[in-house]
């Protein structure tokens, strides 16, 4: 984990005006009225970073533990509805139809509740390091379950119109054990996870990666980069959550389109997942076909497309 020192040695000259910046335009553009407590914090944060500033005396990163707060607070109101939204049109879960065994999902206080009390510092710098941080209000289902909710968000139409995702057969051992390490129960909504992870449609390499390196070497330099922060890549649930989010949006907007367009050419290792026989399972959006893709790629293999989406998991 980083210490506050190391992050001062990464920050640029001109860092701290564009994050008070940031804070300030958020401040100003959010729809939703910030609780007193977090409105009187970022407020006081900012007049003591400007009083430092006018007095030249140094900033600490401690001094933007506000932004952080506004930040997160933000990411949650507003992708709070939008995530319950995704769940009720996918079929994953709609509270009109949920079943008295399944488990009801976290209120938004609880959420922001659980977020602000909980993210450790290091947490905190992965979060303020992404280029689209994004909430995931994740239910516990079988893994077939989500393939089916991605299978019902058909919203391509050009060509010949977009077609069931691409899931191998020999996926068939991952999955399971996904649904065993998660207890996952066919039918019924067995928990939930509060998930933020990397959004943006195409995730730059992760620190310290090359595009001429093996897989295994990427992988191995992602462990160590996160280690100890409570941070591991995005699994199954989440990143099939990414792909329903983009389809549902107006224009449709799937992440990581590797074919049928230059527009990013990029796949994500979902180093969440366990890995089986030297291979990882990749996931991506085929757009000459078209349709999500989900595969296996050996470690072995070297690809100027690999990428990683940090993720952190919080189980309630």
């Amino acid at each position: 984990m980083s210490t506050a020192e190391e992050i001062l040695e990464e920050m640029q000259p001109d860092m701290v005006e564009e994050r008070l910046a940031r804070v300030e335009g958020m401040l100003k553009k959010v729809k939703v009225k910030l609780p007193d407590v977090v409105l009187a914090n970022a407020v006081e944060g900012l007049r003591k970073i400007k009083e430092k500033l006018e007095k030249r005396l140094s900033v600490y990163e401690s001094d933007f533990d506000f932004v952080e707060e506004v930040e997160m607070y933000v990411i949650i109101k507003i992708r709070y509805v939008e995530s319950m939204e995704d769940l009720k049109q996918s079929g994953l879960y709609d509270p009109e139809t949920a079943k008295p065994e399944d488990k009801k999902p976290p209120t938004e206080e609880s959420v922001i509740k659980t977020l602000l009390s909980n993210l450790t510092m290091g947490q905190k710098e992965v979060i303020r390091k992404m280029k689209e941080p994004v909430l995931q209000i994740v239910p516990i289902r079988t893994i077939s379950e989500y393939v089916k909710a991605l299978n019902k968000n058909k919203t391509i139409t050009i060509k010949r119109g977009q077609i069931n995702a691409y899931v191998p057969g020999e996926l068939r051992e991952v999955i399971e054990k996904a649904d065993i390490r998660d207890e996952a129960e066919k039918g019924k909504i067995t928990g939930w996870r509060i998930v933020v992870t990397e959004g943006t449609d195409a995730p730059d390499l992760s620190p310290g990666m090359k595009t001429n390196e093996k897989l295994d070497t990427q992988l191995n330099k992602f462990n160590k980069y996160y280690a100890g922060r409570g941070v591991s890549g995005i699994d199954f649930k989440s990143y099939i959550l990414l792909q329903i989010s983009g389809l549902l949006k107006k224009p449709t907007n799937p992440v990581d389109i590797y074919w049928g367009g230059e527009k990013h050419r990029t796949k994500t290792m979902l180093n969440g997942e366990s890995i089986e026989r030297e291979k990882v399972v990749i996931g991506s959006w085929w757009g000459d076909t078209p349709q999500i893709a989900l595969e296996l790629g050996p470690l072995w293999h070297t690809r100027v497309e690999n990428r990683f989406r940090p993720t952190i998991m919080i189980k309630i």
